[in-house]
């Protein structure tokens, strides 16, 4: 079991309702399948049910990994292509969208000023080899 971290930047604060939304995860980008910072590729399948266990499991998000409840997920959309279809749009990407709202206000001005510029959702998996 290796621990993950799954990183996405914030594309827009609400400070009015202390809510931060962004990309948790991209998995592909039009044909291409994005390589995260680990050196890890994540198929669209696997990410939603990813997904919709933290959905339906925990929900919460704390400061750099540790300490206390500092978010709570209040919205959670995995744009597959089979979604976009549905809803007639084409996002030209593959991944998980997310919203938190933020319950410490130290953290949301951490968010605010950019010293905290994007999501890092942590957990655990079993990396697989994948023969070329």
């Amino acid at each position: 079991m290796s621990k993950l971290v799954l990183k996405g930047n914030f594309t827009k604060i609400d400070k009015k309702h202390k809510v931060c939304y962004g990309w948790a995860y991209v998995c592909e980008k039009g044909e291409t399948t994005i390589v995260d910072h680990s050196g890890d590729t994540w198929p669209i399948e696997e990410l939603e049910k990813t997904a919709h266990e933290f959905v339906i499991g925990c929900r919460v998000g704390k400061e750099l990994h540790s300490g206390t409840e500092k978010a709570v997920l209040v919205e959670s959309l995995v744009f597959t292509e089979e979604v976009q279809k549905a809803l007639g749009i084409d996002l030209g990407k593959c991944g998980w969208f997310v919203g938190f709202r933020i319950l410490d206000e130290e953290v949301l001005e951490k968010i605010a000023t950019g010293e905290y510029a994007m999501f890092s959702i942590g957990g655990n998996g079993n990396r697989d080899v994948i023969e070329e």
